[in-house]
C-alpha cells in the first residue's frame, strides 16, 4: 500500500531584516505563492498544510483551495522558535504525525526548489531507509551553519571542531533550507531534522539561495530570471 505524503509549509509573519518577508513580490508573484506552485507540481502529495500566525499570507493563500491553514502560535511564530518548534506543533494539529509516515518540510521561501528534486528526495528517502533527507551546498565558514560531510559513508553531521579542520583545507556544506524530507515517527522521537540516519543531495549554489536582507531579495530576483527547471 502506498503511503500517503504530507507537505508542510512554514511561513510565520515575523522577519528581522524583510518585513512580511514570505509576501514579498518576485518577478511577479509572492514568494509564498511560488513556493506552493513549485510544490504542487510535484503531484505526489496528498494533504498540504501551511503553517502560519500571519493573516496577510492566509488571504494570498486561501485561493489555494487544497491548502488547510494552521493557526501557528505565538510562541512557536517568534524569533527563537525553531524549524522544529514549529513542525512539531504542525503535526500534532488534527494529529498529523499519526495519519501520515512521511513529511517534506518548505519555508515560503522556498522559490529555487526543483519539483524533480522534491520527487527524487523522497525516493531516496524510501531507498535507503533514511530518517531524513535534505539539499546541501557548499559554503565558506559560518558558525552555525556548518556541516561535515563523511563521502564514503554518506554520513551527515554537524561539524563541533570547524576552525580546527578548517586549517586542513577539507570542503564544508551548509543547508540550502529549500526542502526537508522526514520520517515522521523519527522526527518526533529526536525533534531535529538532522538526524544520525539523515541523507543529502550536493546542489551548487546557483540552485539555491538565502534571502535574509533586501540585497538578497535583488540578487534572487536576478538568479530567479536566469533558474530553469
Amino acid at each position: 500500500m502506498k503511503d500517503k505524503l504530507l507537505a508542510i509549509i512554514l511561513a510565520r509573519s515575523g522577519s528581522k531584516r524583510i518585513k512580511n518577508k514570505n509576501c514579498k513580490y518576485i518577478l511577479g508573484k509572492p514568494m509564498i505563492v511560488r513556493t506552493i506552485e513549485k510544490i504542487k507540481k510535484t503531484k505526489i502529495f496528498d494533504k498540504y498544510i501551511l503553517s502560519t500566525d500571519s493573516r496577510k499570507i492566509m488571504n494570498i493563500v486561501k485561493k489555494y483551495k487544497f491548502i488547510e491553514i494552521h493557526k501557528r502560535s505565538k510562541i512557536n511564530s517568534s524569533d527563537n522558535a525553531t524549524t522544529a518548534d514549529a513542525l512539531i506543533e504542525c503535526l500534532n494539529y488534527k494529529r498529523f504525525k499519526k495519519k501520515y509516515r512521511y513529511c517534506c518540510v518548505f519555508y515560503g521561501t522556498s522559490i529555487f526548489i526543483n519539483p524533480k528534486d522534491i520527487i527524487s528526495g523522497y525516493k531516496n528517502l524510501i531507498k535507503n531507509s533514511l530518517s531524513s533527507f535534505f539539499q546541501i551546498t557548499e559554503t565558506e565558514i559560518q558558525k552555525n551553519k556548518i556541516l561535515e560531510i563523511d563521502t564514503k559513508k554518506k554520513k551527515i553531521r554537524f561539524n563541533k571542531d570547524f576552525n580546527n579542520n578548517y586549517k586542513k583545507k577539507f570542503k564544508y556544506y551548509k543547508d540550502t533550507g529549500q526542502f526537508y524530507w522526514i520520517k515522521i515517527k523519527d522526527f518526533m522521537k529526536y525533534k531535529k531534522i538532522l538526524m544520525k540516519n539523515s541523507g543529502y543531495q550536493t546542489i551548487p549554489n546557483s540552485k539555491s539561495h538565502d534571502i535574509n536582507n533586501y540585497f538578497d531579495l535583488e540578487i534572487a530576483k536576478i538568479k530567479l530570471k536566469n533558474f530553469k527547471i
